[in-house]
């Protein structure tokens, strides 16, 4: 037993020194992105972003659609992480739309938009800082009461004669006139066995959402334990070894109680945090590819989630609407699909949706005049014809195949048809590209402006941080180690760590 012993000590004391400054940021990064509020305003600037995280070709989301005017096809607006942005040669040129828009990166991110033309010319955009309209007579942007409900809006659906916008939890309705009053839609669902996706299920474990705001704030705490054991065990190391090398200590009773200090709660608050840090190691393993792909098309009973979930009725955030004129109905995305009358009028159901949109949900979901889906995510774009309910990749121009695992070959961030009938599909990564003989003739170039006032979001900039991207300018092809590796190493200290403290309390038995 001694054998083994020093064996788990050994190894506790070397891979927690060798992990020491990727646990002290792991645990600082995990600390501030458990609270996203408190950070939707900060930003990092160009300079301290990684070549592969510059802006080219309106990629990163950069463009997630563009709309063209019914009346003067010159006349377009694009939409995406960097706000919305006019067009009055076809596309040739851009120019940014600031005025009265959130000004932080974070809050002008802009996942729709709609543009409505009859009376009064007006464009809409759905941010994460909620619904703005502007009159395209003046440039100005205002913000739209939606009621008590702070929440980034999802989709903007033009029904007849209604607005009907969407956000991460209900939905509202305003007729269309000069003044528009928007009241909240009562959503109804056929209830059915709700399940959650294990890779969701894991994401919110590692970080304690699972239990609401007090598991949040629990694991803010062994967060700082992390930290806390990170600084204490470096020294403990560092206190005998620099002992050993100098004859006395300039100050020996203050260095010594230090020493004390820390050896006492590094063992008695390491004992009472193992579990949650267990919690969070195995999660931390299977977050990222490639043992991610392990959890993907599972799922767990939703009984096995305590937190409060979204209260619609599906109990599950929205990621997306559209609607079909057809058939006079609207589809709901959440981690499932959602159909019922545009008019509200019967619950919606659950229904089997053709198309795969990946575990990050669309980044394109639309319907045309004729009922043709268009659906685009990071394991492709392709569209659903209502008429014959054929499937077809857009890209490949070939019959729709349910996408495997990834790594995918093009994850798509958006889409766009111009009024001559071209199709275009951004690739977050590629940036712009025509499909089949479209072609951008050198339109659609993303300007310089775009790059100058580019400022990443600082809850983005820490979670590339946190799941190992960032470091990918550096190391190439190996970051995708870091996140795995550093996991099992962890998981490995922390059970080094209890069987230690196991160890010596049986020894200190009589």
């Amino acid at each position: 037993m001694g054998f083994v012993f020093r064996i788990s000590k050994g190894l506790h004391k070397y891979l927690g020194l060798v992990l020491l400054l990727y646990l002290v940021l792991e645990g600082t990064t995990g600390i501030l992105l458990n609270h996203p509020g408190l950070l939707h305003t900060l930003s990092v600037p160009r300079s301290m972003i990684p070549p592969s995280y510059q802006l080219e070709a309106w990629n990163r989301g950069t463009l997630r659609s563009m709309i063209f005017s019914s009346h003067n096809p010159q006349l377009a607006f694009t939409w995406g992480s960097q706000g919305v942005w006019k067009s009055s040669d076809g596309g040739e040129t851009f120019a940014v739309m600031t005025e009265g828009f959130p000004e932080s990166p974070q809050n002008r991110r802009t996942h729709d938009a709609l543009l409505l033309e009859e009376g009064t010319a007006r464009l809409f955009a759905g941010t994460n800082a909620g619904l703005f309209v502007c009159e395209l007579s003046t440039g100005l942007w205002h913000p739209l009461n939606l009621g008590h409900e702070a929440s980034p809006v999802r989709s903007i659906l033009h029904i007849k004669n209604n607005i009907v916008v969407f956000t991460a939890s209900h939905a509202y309705q305003s007729p269309i006139s000069d003044t528009l009053t928007f009241k909240p839609i009562t959503l109804q669902c056929i209830e059915k066995e709700v399940k959650v996706p294990l890779p969701q299920f894991f994401f919110v474990l590692h970080h304690g959402k699972i239990w609401g705001l007090p598991g949040r704030l629990l694991f803010d705490c062994a967060g700082l334990l992390l930290i806390f054991f990170s600084v204490s065990g470096l020294y403990m190391w560092y206190f005998p070894w620099r002992k050993k090398r100098r004859a006395s200590a300039v100050t020996p009773h203050i260095t010594s109680r230090t020493y004390s200090f820390f050896m006492r709660y590094h063992i008695k608050l390491g004992i009472w945090v193992a579990a949650i840090f267990l919690v969070i190691g195995v999660t931390g393993l299977f977050m990222r590819p490639p043992l991610i792909t392990v959890l993907m098309g599972k799922n767990v009973p939703r009984s096995l989630y305590p937190a409060s979930w979204p209260s619609n009725p599906w109990h599950d955030s929205i990621n997306n609407a559209l609607y079909n004129p057809m058939d006079n109905t609207i589809t709901i995305e959440t981690t499932s699909f959602w159909q019922g009358p545009a008019d509200f009028s019967q619950p919606f159901k659950a229904i089997d949706f053709p198309i795969d949109t990946g575990p990050m949900g669309s980044t394109v979901f639309e319907c045309d005049d004729r009922g043709t889906y268009t659906v685009g995510s990071f394991v492709g774009i392709s569209q659903l014809e209502y008429a014959t309910a054929t499937v077809t990749d857009i890209i490949k121009d070939a019959p729709y195949n349910t996408p495997k695992s990834g790594p995918f070959d093009f994850m798509v961030g958006g889409y766009f048809k111009t009024p001559s009938g071209e199709s275009f599909v951004i690739g977050f990564k590629e940036g712009i590209k025509g499909i089949g003989s479209s072609s951008t003739q050198k339109r659609f170039t993303m300007p310089d402006t775009v790059l100058k006032r580019y400022r990443m979001p600082l809850w983005s900039y820490l979670f590339e941080i946190h799941n190992g991207r960032i470091f990918r300018d550096y190391i190439g092809a190996f970051y995708i180690l870091i996140p795995m590796v550093g996991a099992f190493l962890f998981l490995i200290i922390i059970l080094t760590g209890i069987y230690d403290w196991c160890f010596r309390k049986r020894q200190q038995q009589p």
